[in-house]
């Protein structure tokens, strides 16, 4: 959950990897946050969330496992190529997801790729969002 007027984004995380963070600078961070049950194992988990800062005109990235790890690739070394395409905050969201997703193109299909991207504006500002 996103507030603008506070710019404190709340964040649960249920089985997935870290959120990609990159500030208007250009700085890639995979924050460390308390990590979950997936969704629908079990009754009754709890999700523990914690709260992060953005910036203004910060992109934050939300994708599964299928983006950063294959049975051949080690997920650190997954992370470290998106973090290298998020590392041009200042193109357009379209861009970046391409880049990102240029990655795992000719990988063998072993899991499922998704990647949702959005960038931090002052309310008002005119929203921008992609997703592939």
């Amino acid at each position: 959950m996103y507030d603008p007027a506070t710019r404190r984004c709340t964040v649960a995380l249920a089985g997935h990897p870290p959120p990609v963070l990159t500030d208007p600078q250009g700085r890639v961070t995979f924050p460390d946050l308390p990590t979950g049950t997936p969704l629908g194992m079990g009754l009754g988990s709890l999700f523990r969330s914690a709260e992060l800062e953005l910036p203004q005109g910060s992109v934050l990235g939300l994708y599964i496992d299928g983006l950063v790890e294959a049975r051949d690739h080690d997920i650190e070394e997954g992370m470290n190529r998106l973090g290298g395409a998020m590392a041009q905050p200042g193109l357009p969201l379209e861009d970046l997801c391409a880049r990102a997703l240029e990655a795992v193109r000719g990988r063998a299909a072993s899991d499922d790729v998704t990647l949702l991207l959005v960038r931090t504006r002052l309310p008002g500002a005119a929203h921008e969002r992609a997703g592939m």
